[in-house]
């Protein structure tokens, strides 16, 4: 369970700079009959702060092409203990103590033929860094990370209100984690997941929006 804070402030109309700050709770529960096992932490997470430049038109007219620059910084702990005071390993710590590069690109595109209509593209890659004093004398690396959205949208009047129906595919890639510089069972993959949205305006201030989640 996460808590996400974002701020961004517009510099010039092409380049801004973003900032993401999170609290994080992390959870792992293992039911063996009838014994439950419980590990959570809690804490500040990890930031991202990261620098935009926006150049518009580039794909020919009403299209944008965005491109960022950042890092993650580790603000969280990693030293968080369970309830008989052992060190819990990183995977349930609210922050990484590494500091990761991540690349941001972005495109987005409105047509002639109708205006309302936006289809845009999303691609993150995260260049993990290394913790290296896990269980003070090992180190722990999170693998790196690709992922890539592609995203549809539109937007229609329906009894004089506006409604927005809107759908995107994501794909996210994660080599495994290394510990002590070699491969960690159980982590990295391949995921494929599709998130429809739906929002309406309900008043010139006031929207209502629901989205779900298909893996």
């Amino acid at each position: 369970h996460s808590a996400l804070v974002n701020i961004g402030y517009a510099m010039t109309n092409n380049f801004s700079v973003e900032g993401l700050f999170t609290w994080v709770n992390q959870r792992r529960k293992i039911s063996q009959l009838d014994n439950v096992d419980l590990d959570q932490t809690s804490g500040i997470g990890d930031a991202v702060v990261l620098l935009k430049y926006n150049f518009k038109n580039a794909l020919g007219k009403n299209s944008e092409v965005g491109l960022g620059l950042g890092s993650k910084i580790p603000l969280g702990s990693t030293t968080k203990t369970n309830s008989q005071g052992i060190i819990l390993n990183a995977d349930l710590q609210p922050g990484s103590n590494a500091w990761d590069i991540i690349y941001w690109s972005s495109f987005s595109k409105r047509f002639n033929f109708r205006p309302s209509f936006n289809m845009s593209s999303r691609i993150i890659y995260r260049s993990t860094g290394t913790n290296n004093s896990y269980f003070g004398d090992s180190s722990y690396k999170f693998g790196n990370e690709f992922q890539a959205f592609l995203n549809f949208s539109d937007q229609f009047i329906f009894l004089k209100t506006i409604i927005n129906p809107n759908i995107s595919v994501k794909y996210r890639e994660a080599n495994q984690d290394k510990i002590g510089g070699f491969n960690l069972d159980n982590t990295g993959g391949h995921w494929v997941s599709i998130i429809p949205n739906f929002s309406i305006n309900l008043a010139s201030n006031l929207i209502f929006s629901i989205s779900n989640f298909f893996i």
